[in-house]
């Protein structure tokens, strides 16, 4: 935990130096080059609480009002071991304000670009990375600058914490870097590149990392082409936090409870914009991969709206055999497993209920797959925890918490050219039903017809008949519930047995091209 706790530190820290490896040229053109080196070796030197930064070499050229690094060294206090080397840092297009001008001012720079740097883990070199580029950052340098001359003597975490509130005015329009590699013990990994657009504190725009790969020994645990989108939107809360970490949660009190008791609303807004992955392998025992995976989540004023789909999650049976709950499956299918499918979800408060509207499906190519349309209203400890008890305002009585439930509308459909005899032979598997998958469809079969003879209307006999057809034959069985008005999720089931017209009830039952003929 401290080494965890000391690399966030130190990213922090790496984070100030990107902020300030620049020299304070001033906005006096009558300044020396001199003058200029003279003040970034200062500057360097008001890191010491956090790391200790040397250069061998720093230039000035005024004409661009360009300052050039060459050869930096960095060292953590709380990382001891750990190092990083920088070939050459450049600053150029720099409209900085002298330490005189007004507090609040912005300094803008064209861009900053790293080349060749290097990570040091014991003298080792275990990483690197070739370009890391900036383009049109702006930030409150004058003020940094002094806040670090205030604050030189502080140790390292209360020195990051003070520094923190200057990463608010902290802009760039555009990050890139390129050729990551890392090699530490029996794990090497690397990415090809890394874009960011519109950085600000509290979002960023379109972002992408590609060709990512991860080896254990020599061989290839995890490979994606590309993830990224089209941008990102962090909570209020968060940016406020980060103006002043020191006096936030003693000046906002109830963040904490806001957080607990209301966290959709104390985390609004938070969004996620049309999230993407590509080419996805995990080697897990036997290779996993994804094709394509699409996401977009946004939480605005404490409504979700969630989006999702993937295309080819492909399981292979040498995957299935690895586990052996599942080595049954493995057996009775014919071959790997392809599976598509898409989930949205949209979520809207109403006091202490939400409208919740959801359409989710999967489909295996082979085997068949199932859809569900719905719609319900709940309330907020149905849909986030399964505590069945609160505490009342006094906080000395306890009682049974009210739930509420209720069902707008429901389509549900079953399309089998297979998928029931997976679902079964599963069942087989984890209950460790001696039965195999034929004793099971008797087993299902002897039950529907019990029931039949047991059923007291026309609809149960019906729904029982076309049951049992889909397990028989395949094809598909569409169930649909559209009641007036929303009803209890606890009574549909006896509605649906005295009174199915009041729900809507209709269940349709489509006969496959080829029957299977099970049984």
């Amino acid at each position: 935990m401290r080494n965890r706790k000391s690399i966030l530190k130190g990213g922090l820290a790496l984070l100030v130096l990107f902020m300030l490896t620049l020299a304070g040229c001033g906005s006096d053109l009558n300044i020396s080059e001199e003058e200029v080196v003279k003040r970034a070796r200062e500057e360097l030197a008001l890191l010491q609480p956090l790391m200790t930064v040397t250069a061998d070499n720093i230039k000035a050229e005024l004409g661009d009002t360009a300052v050039i690094y060459e050869n930096l060294s960095i060292t953590m206090r709380e990382l001891p071991g750990f190092a990083i080397k920088v070939d050459k840092v450049v600053m150029s297009g720099m409209d900085i304000p002298s330490y005189e001008g007004t507090p609040g001012d912005l300094t803008d720079i064209r861009s900053i670009t790293y080349s060749g740097a290097k990570i040091f883990m014991e003298g080792q070199q275990v990483g690197a990375l070739d370009s890391y580029v900036l383009e049109k950052v702006r930030l409150p340098y004058r003020d940094l600058v002094q806040a670090m001359k205030a604050n030189q003597g502080l140790p390292g975490e209360d020195f990051a914490l003070k520094m923190m509130p200057y990463f608010t005015g902290y802009t760039a329009e555009a990050a890139t870097a390129g050729g990551f590699t890392f090699n530490y013990m029996f794990v090497q990994a690397g990415i090809e590149k890394m874009e960011a657009r519109d950085i600000k504190l509290g979002s960023y725009g379109p972002s992408s990392i590609s060709k990512i790969q991860v080896s254990a020994m020599g061989s290839k645990v995890f490979s994606l082409d590309k993830l990224g989108c089209e941008g990102m939107t962090f909570p209020q809360f968060f940016i406020d936090f980060m103006a002043d970490p020191e006096n936030y949660l003693d000046n906002n009190p109830d963040m904490e409870d806001r957080l607990e008791n209301d966290p959709l609303a104390a985390l609004s807004p938070f969004e996620i914009k049309d999230f993407y992955l590509d080419n996805l392998y995990i080697d897990a025992g036997a290779p996993l991969t994804l094709k394509k995976y699409t996401g977009d989540f946004r939480l605005v004023d404490g409504a979700v709206t969630i989006k999702s789909g993937m295309q080819d999650l492909s399981i292979t049976r040498a995957l299935l055999a690895q586990n052996y709950e599942l080595r049954q499956l493995s057996q009775a299918i014919k071959q790997d497993l392809l599976l598509s499918g898409d989930c949205n979800m949209r979520m809207i408060p109403n006091g202490e209920l939400f409208d919740v509207d959801m359409q989710t499906g999967l489909k295996e190519n082979a085997l068949g797959g199932f859809s569900l349309d719905m719609g319900v209203i709940a309330s907020k400890n149905v849909l986030f925890d399964d505590d069945d008890y609160y505490y009342y305002d006094n906080e000395e009585e306890r009682g049974p918490a009210k739930k509420t439930e209720l069902l707008k509308h429901m389509e549900m459909s079953v399309e089998d050219n297979g998928i029931i005899d997976m679902i079964l032979i599963c069942y087989n598997a984890v209950s460790y039903n001696p039965a195999g998958l034929d004793g099971l469809y008797r087993q299902l079969f002897a039950s529907l017809d019990e029931s039949y003879a047991q059923a007291e209307t026309e609809k149960e006999r019906e729904a029982i008949a076309q049951t049992r057809k889909l397990l028989r034959d395949g094809g598909k069985l569409t169930l649909s519930l559209k009641p007036a008005q929303p009803v209890d999720m606890n009574q549909v089931k006896d509605i649906i047995t005295a009174s199915p017209d009041s729900l809507g009830y209709k269940l349709d039952y489509t006969p496959p091209a080829v029957p299977k003929a099970r049984r």
